[in-house]
């Protein structure tokens, strides 16, 4: 049967040892003296286990997503904060699917406020008026600008949004 002694242990019993270089030679002399002075200081090594490690492969996919998401969330903030600070500051995670349906600010205001209405549709209306207002108040960029920004913002919600489902899914599989 095989046993390992765990870092922190190791960590522990390297101190009571003479020398403090960290070489393979050095470590392998701490365990086998260690597991022969206090053999209940090792730990059995754990029996391959199918479902653990897809759990595993899932978690670590969930973990890259998360990043990639984060990533994506500075960005979009960023990008709104350049183009209305105003507007921005109000943006909340409901917003999304309003940001990756119509786009920025200035794709916002062009749409009307019928269509944001159609597409918030179930949010806090006190928070959308509020979002209209910080528009309809802040100076717009030049055409081909607040173009290039509705483009990054709908990409960018939209990945936010599909990580996030992903994120969801994941969490469901490794909880069953």
């Amino acid at each position: 049967e095989s046993a390992y002694l765990p870092g922190t242990a190791m960590h522990g019993a390297s101190r009571l040892f003479a020398g403090d270089a960290k070489t393979d030679e050095r470590d392998a002399l701490v365990i086998a003296k260690t597991a022969i002075g206090i053999p209940d200081s090792l730990l059995p090594v754990p029996r391959p286990d199918a479902v653990l490690d897809a759990a595993r492969a899932m978690a670590s996919q969930r973990d890259y997503l998360v990043a990639g998401a984060t990533r994506d969330k500075n960005r979009l903030r960023s990008i709104l904060l350049e183009s209305c600070p105003a507007f921005e500051s109000l943006v909340d995670p409901h917003c999304l699917r309003m940001l990756s349906e119509i786009g920025g600010p200035w794709q916002v205001l062009d749409a009307g406020k019928s269509s944001v209405g159609a597409v918030t549709r179930g949010a806090n209306r006190a928070r959308i008026d509020a979002l209209w207002e910080s528009i309809s108040t802040s100076t717009r960029p030049d055409g081909l600008r607040a173009a290039a920004e509705g483009a990054s913002v709908r990409l960018l919600a939209k990945r936010v949004s599909e990580a996030a489902s992903e994120c969801a899914r994941l969490e469901a599989e490794i909880s069953a």
